[in-house]
């Protein structure tokens, strides 16, 4: 079964849970403290549960995923719940990274009239290859070189590897700390925030050991 697949399948079959991660709700409190009220952009949401909670807040938040079948999970859970949130479906997007247009960055954010933008990216990075993740670093220049960024991201790291998985097997990477901070840093990213271990994202017996990331990126 190839990934995509794989995820079509996964949210088609799974009773998912619109709980927020803990990582969205650690940096929903991060984001309190901004002056001004910023722009998400999420990468790899899933059924949308990190980007419905953060509209909820009140941030102006849209996700994306490569699966039309979470994506469409996503939307029938707000329409089921009485979620209006200016219309779901123009705040979950099923595209995959090559689609993802500045484009889709700059028209909100226009319209908004955001002063700060933040991507947020969860148990995203684990689950692309090599060659994706060079495209989602692309899209990250092309998004830095307009606007002022903060990213925040959180992944498996090779401390990872051999622990328990609760969800079914399926490709995972596990990332090596030293060498995405060298990444980063090549793409004139700074490295304002830094956390690993475990307790930060529980799920049932699986207490993944993870990285925590926050990256700035200040435009002109």
């Amino acid at each position: 079964m190839s990934e995509s697949s794989y995820w079509q399948d996964y949210y088609l079959k799974s009773n998912l849970s619109y709980i927020p991660s803990q990582f969205a709700v650690f940096v929903a409190n991060e984001l309190a403290n901004y002056s001004s009220l910023p722009f998400i952009v999420e990468i790899g949401c899933g059924n949308g549960k990190d980007t419905i909670f953060f509209n909820k807040l009140g941030f102006n938040a849209i996700g994306f995923d490569q699966s039309d079948q979470a994506i469409s999970s996503g939307i029938k859970y707000c329409s089921d719940n009485g979620i209006d949130l200016q219309t779901t479906d123009q705040i979950l997007f099923a595209r995959d990274l090559n689609n993802i247009s500045l484009l889709d960055v700059k028209d909100k954010v226009n319209q908004l009239n955001s002063k700060a933008l933040v991507i947020y990216t969860r148990f995203f990075l684990h689950a692309i290859d090599d060659d994706e993740e060079i495209i989602f670093w692309e899209l990250l220049d092309k998004i830095g070189d307009i606007y002022s960024i903060d990213v925040y991201l959180e992944f498996r790291n090779i401390n990872d590897k051999d622990r328990c998985k609760e969800t079914s097997d399926h490709y995972r990477r596990y990332l090596d700390n030293n060498i995405f901070y060298k990444t980063a840093t090549l793409h004139g990213f700074d490295v304002e925030y830094f956390v690993e271990g475990m307790g930060l994202a529980k799920f049932k017996t699986d207490d993944a050991y993870v990285s925590r990331f926050k990256l700035s990126k200040q435009c002109c």
